[in-house]
């Protein structure tokens, strides 16, 4: 079995390496396989490398020179965040000459264009709302989970009392907290995922899935 190449033709680009790991993770506790390249797919398509990058600017110069790189499928996922930053907006001027022509707002369940090459964007948390990564999380803590509130609470108390945390990333503060009170402590997003500390069978989570295999056009290669 191979896994999926740096060199390979089908690529995922992501801000971070926490938001290559939520991916994959996710992915995987779905029945994707990244262990084979090969494995699931439906055409002449493979399981893509998923491509960590140093933050969104890094992302955005990245992904116009690699639509005219010669690559067979290219996904990209950033987050929204908040005004004033329009990251649709900012994704469309990169892509302009390149031939890729996005729509004017972000499209629910994600986006696909046939190409060449084929493209698609998924915009965190949902391609609807402001936020980012940690964002989308939040809908796969478990609903059975009686401190979650309480994370998102003592996170707003903390700023109250002089913490430095931006309000914007009052979310992310809640998640980390929350994660360092699972057992074991503190796990990253992504091992959260792959441990199940995080569900993977959400509704938030398969819209997502569901993007991934009509992009990439594979499927998974076992029963969840």
């Amino acid at each position: 079995m191979n896994k999926p190449r740096k060199t390979s033709p089908f690529q995922l680009l992501v801000e971070g390496q926490d938001d290559q790991w939520v991916a994959i993770n996710l992915l995987q506790r779905n029945g994707y396989n990244f262990e084979d390249a090969s494995a699931g797919r439906l055409i002449d398509a493979v399981m893509p490398y998923v491509l960590a990058h140093d933050g969104v600017d890094d992302l955005l110069r990245n992904v116009g020179l690699m639509i005219k790189g010669g690559y067979h499928c290219i996904g990209v996922i950033l987050d929204a965040d908040h005004p004033p930053y329009d990251r649709w907006a900012q994704l469309e001027t990169v892509l302009s000459g390149t031939g890729i022509a996005l729509p004017a707002r972000p499209v629910v369940g994600g986006l696909v264009l046939s190409g060449p090459p084929r493209f698609g964007a998924w915009v965190m948390p949902d391609n609807v709302g402001e936020g980012m990564l940690e964002d989308f999380l939040v809908g796969m803590v478990p609903e059975q989970d009686r401190i979650w509130q309480h994370a998102v609470d003592v996170t707003r108390r903390a700023r109250e009392l002089g913490a430095p945390l931006k309000e914007i990333h009052a979310t992310k503060g809640a998640m980390h907290a929350w994660l360092s009170w699972q057992d074991p402590s503190g796990h990253p997003l992504g091992r959260a995922l792959g441990y199940g500390t995080l569900r993977h069978d959400t509704p938030e989570a398969l819209r997502f899935v569901a993007s991934f295999s009509d992009l990439f056009q594979v499927r998974p290669t076992r029963k969840i």
